[in-house]
C-alpha cells in the first residue's frame, strides 16, 4: 500500500514537471526569441550646392571697346562686328609667328559668335558676337582686347577746295610732286607695282591699253563682282599709273608705266570695315615679292 502511494506521488510529480516545462509564460517566451535585426536608415544624398560664379571684375570691362559696350547695352541680342585681339607672347617669344594666335581667336569666335577671318597681322580675328558672346570672350585670359570692327570710309572736307581752271588740271599734280623731273631721266614706274586699297579698280583704258598693267584683283569688302561701283579706286589708280590713253596723253599719272593690283576693301557704299582693310594689307604683304609691290 505504501509502495503504491509513493509510486503515485512520483508519477504526479513527473506529470507536474512536464506540465510546467511546456507551459512557458509569455514574458519568458519573449526573452527566448532572437532579437530583431534593425537595419540602419539609408544614407541621405543631398544635391550638390549650386555653383555661384563670382561677378566678373570691373577690370573685365576694360577689355571691351567702349563703343561696343554702348551697342551691347542698346541691343544685347544683336550680332555686332568685333575684332578679338589676343595677348602678346612673353619673352623670348616676342615677334614669333602669330598665325597660331589669330587662329585661336578665330576658334573663340566660333564658340561665342560667328567667325569671319583670321587677322594674323595683329594677332586677332574678325567676326560677329552678341552681348553674351562678347562678355564670354572678355573672360578668356588670353584675350587682350575686343575691338568694335567699325566702319571706315571717305570723309568730306569741311570746305571744298577751290577748283583749278580746266587748262591747268592736266598735269598739275605731276608738277606738284616733281614727277616731270624724273620722267626726263626715263623713270616712269616700269616694273614696279602699286597696290590700290580702295573701292576697286575698273579695267580702264588708261590701265589696260596698249598692254594690261592691272595684274590682279581681290575683294575683301563684299561678295559682289562689280570691279568698282563707286569709281573712287579707279580714279586713284589713274592718278598713280594712268598712261593717258583715254585722253590722248593729256591726263597722265605719276608713274604711267607702273603696274597695279586692285585690293578692294570698300564696298558699294564707299565704306568698309577695319578688318577688311587689315585683310587687304595682309594680302599685299604676303604677295609683295610675287608682284614686286613697292
Amino acid at each position: 500500500m505504501r509502495r503504491r502511494r509513493l509510486l503515485g506521488i512520483g508519477c504526479a510529480l513527473v506529470a507536474l514537471a512536464l506540465a510546467l516545462g511546456s507551459a512557458v509564460s509569455p514574458a519568458r517566451a519573449q526573452l527566448l526569441r532572437p532579437p530583431p535585426v534593425i537595419l540602419p536608415p539609408p544614407p541621405v544624398i543631398l544635391p550638390p550646392p549650386p555653383v555661384i560664379l563670382p561677378p566678373p571684375p570691373a577690370s573685365i570691362q576694360e577689355k571691351i571697346d567702349p563703343a561696343l559696350l554702348a551697342l551691347m547695352a542698346a541691343d544685347p541680342q544683336k550680332l555686332l562686328p568685333v575684332i578679338v585681339e589676343m595677348q602678346q607672347p612673353l619673352p623670348p617669344f616676342i615677334g614669333a609667328p602669330n598665325v597660331g594666335r589669330a587662329l585661336e581667336a578665330l576658334d573663340l569666335l566660333r564658340f561665342n559668335g560667328v567667325p569671319v577671318a583670321a587677322l594674323s597681322l595683329i594677332d586677332a580675328a574678325a567676326g560677329f558676337a552678341n552681348a553674351a558672346g562678347i562678355n564670354a570672350l572678355s573672360l578668356v585670359p588670353t584675350v587682350a582686347f575686343i575691338h568694335h570692327d567699325a566702319t571706315v570710309g571717305p570723309r568730306r572736307s569741311a570746305e571744298p577746295p577751290a577748283a583749278d581752271p580746266p587748262d591747268q588740271l592736266s598735269r598739275a599734280y605731276a608738277r606738284v610732286v616733281k614727277a616731270h623731273r624724273v620722267w626726263r631721266q626715263g623713270i616712269t614706274g616700269s616694273g614696279v607695282t602699286v597696290a590700290i586699297l580702295d573701292s576697286g579698280v575698273a579695267a580702264d583704258a588708261d590701265l589696260v591699253e596698249p598692254e594690261n598693267r592691272l595684274l590682279a584683283s581681290v575683294n575683301f569688302a563684299d561678295q559682289r563682282l562689280t570691279s568698282d561701283p563707286g569709281g573712287h579706286g579707279t580714279h586713284i589708280a589713274g592718278i598713280v599709273a594712268g598712261n593717258g590713253s583715254r585722253s590722248g596723253g593729256e591726263f597722265v599719272g605719276i608713274a604711267p608705266r607702273a603696274n597695279i593690283v586692285d585690293v578692294r576693301v570698300l564696298g558699294n557704299t564707299g565704306s568698309g570695315r577695319i578688318s577688311s582693310v587689315i585683310r587687304g594689307i595682309e594680302w599685299v604683304l604676303a604677295r609683295r615679292t610675287v608682284y614686286n609691290i613697292r
